[in-house]
């Protein structure tokens, strides 16, 4: 059965846009002064919006559109561009005038966009950062400006079936001797859920210069990145919870059926498992052999707003419109956390035990580097953990190899 919440408003209620001046960069070298007011929404607009979430959460950024609309006299048409895997489309459409703004696009695809310069910097003011929890304004963020407004969170967390395992394991050693007797599996080549060792070790993709990526300083050949190549050997060779050529497809059907009783995923699972009620909950995932957390990646979802529409006002006034309505509203139909402190740290939240799960992990994450530079890691990252765990490489020269890598694929961006 689909998880259902109440749909509730906001914590932040609706109100009259305060004055906003901003100058607003558009395309390479030129920029606008946008006055974002709630009387400077001219009616008898029309605004274009892509949403790449689709289904239900596409109904819903309509039916917000279309409040939106009334108070404004103006109307909205939500294009469902979910099916629609190439969010570098929208610089397309911003080219051609075929969109004002978008929802749902994950905030690590950001930095193409950015540094086309199709994206329009949020004005000062428009919403409260303080109110957010941290990770969420540094994921929409470029050299101190945001480009982005972040709708909500998620990451990965430790699912385990309670008819097999009581007790969610809190350390390392509960954990593999939990696992011995009930089966673990996970995407173990896939770099996005395989980071957590690696980050948890002490290594990391990109450095930090003054609080944002540094594409010059790679650290996936640290010592810390190789120890956490080591667990993933460990989980093959030593534990043999997978195959050397495990088919990441399986983990979730084998978790399912009851032939493991541990798996790693996020909350876009949760739907079918209680579905077919299978008997699991969620809990973050297990410390490592350094007494340290996972780190997880966490993944923003983001509105942005064209740099070259006309029609900026009303696309900042409607992107304002939806951060502040709909948190709760998509936590109920999209399963997505909000970023807002007053609600990740509410009630709507924690007597939900799948999302309070979910919660907690995200205190553990770090969000996906949103720098263009981040799409040069992907393929040599993925190789580094095939090789590692099909025994082709040993880990400091299969890490070695994907930093080389990735540092060719940076340079003929």
């Amino acid at each position: 059965m689909k998880r259902l919440s109440k749909f509730a408003s906001a914590a932040l209620a609706v109100g009259t846009l305060g004055t906003i001046l901003a100058t607003v960069g558009g395309t390479a070298g030129a920029t606008s002064t946008v006055k974002a007011t709630q009387g400077a929404v001219p009616s008898g607009q029309h605004l274009t919006v892509w949403s790449w979430w689709g289904g239900p959460e596409a109904q819903l950024m309509q039916a917000t559109a279309n409040a939106w609309g009334k108070i404004h006299g103006d109307t909205v048409t939500v294009i469902d561009k979910s099916a629609d895997s190439n969010f570098n489309d929208f610089e397309n459409a911003v080219r051609s005038g075929a969109a004002d703004m978008a929802v749902g696009i994950p905030h690590n695809n950001l930095g193409p966009l950015q540094l086309a310069g199709v994206l329009a910097p949020i004005p000062n003011g428009l919403i409260n950062k303080s109110q957010y929890i941290a990770p969420a304004i540094s994921s929409v963020s470029f050299a101190g400006r945001m480009y982005g407004i972040p709708l909500a969170a998620e990451t990965y967390a430790l699912f385990y079936r309670t008819n097999k395992v009581k007790t969610a394991p809190t350390t390392w050693n509960q954990f593999i001797a939990d696992a011995k007797k009930v089966g673990f599996e996970f995407p173990d080549t896939n770099f996005y859920f395989a980071y957590a060792y690696l980050g948890g070790m002490g290594g990391y993709v990109f450095g930090s210069n003054h609080g944002y990526s540094n594409a010059g300083d790679i650290g996936l050949n640290n010592a810390g990145s190789i120890a956490g190549l080591n667990i993933l050997k460990d989980f093959v060779f030593k534990y043999h919870f997978m195959s050397p050529n495990f088919n990441n497809n399986y983990a979730l059907s084998d978790f399912q059926s009851g032939k493991t009783g541990f798996y790693i995923s996020g909350p876009w699972d949760t739907p079918g498992l209680l579905k077919a009620k299978v008997p699991f909950a969620v809990a973050p995932l297990p410390l490592l052999p350094n007494g340290k957390h996972p780190q997880t990646f966490e993944g923003y979802q983001t509105e942005v707003v064209s740099s070259r529409t006309p029609n900026q006002a009303a696309a900042f006034s409607l992107a304002q419109y939806i951060a502040q309505t709909t948190p709760l509203k998509e936590l109920a139909v999209g399963h997505r956390l909000p970023v807002l402190k007053s609600l990740i740290n509410g009630p709507a939240v924690s007597k939900n035990p799948l999302d309070e799960a979910f919660a907690q992990a995200l205190k553990y994450g770090t969000p996906m580097p949103n720098i263009a530079a981040m799409n040069a890691v992907w393929t040599p990252a993925g190789n580094m953990l095939t090789f590692v765990t099909q025994g082709k490489e040993t880990p400091q020269v299969a890490a070695n190899n994907a930093v080389n890598q990735i540092r060719v694929g940076i340079a003929i961006q």
